[in-house]
């Protein structure tokens, strides 16, 4: 998501957050899939694989803004919370109001 808000443009491919983030852009289109079916991003250009923030919700953008901070002003800590524990995969970190199971 940070990525998303420091992007003058907004708009991302999965390939260029794939190099930024040194992981796999298949990982990543994973990860976006996700957060399209949870409302954080939308798809800006099908063609093309690119993506924009766009919360679908005031309480799912503010979210994303206390992450933000927090992660701005406490990155050690949070990094060290996000990878403390097991985690299924990186879009876990970011579920939203949704019981799975």
């Amino acid at each position: 998501m940070l990525l998303f808000l420091s992007q003058a443009t907004g708009q991302l491919t999965a390939l260029e957050i794939a190099k930024r983030m040194y992981v796999s852009p298949q990982a990543v289109d994973l990860v976006l899939k996700r957060f399209v079916s949870d409302g954080l991003v939308s798809v800006n250009d099908e063609s093309l694989k690119s993506y924009v923030y766009s919360p679908k919700t005031e309480v799912l953008r503010e979210t994303v803004k206390q992450c933000s901070r927090a992660y701005a002003e406490q990155r050690v800590n949070v990094i060290e919370m996000i990878f403390s524990s097991p985690m299924q995969n990186f879009a876990d970190a970011f579920k939203f109001g949704r019981e799975e199971g």
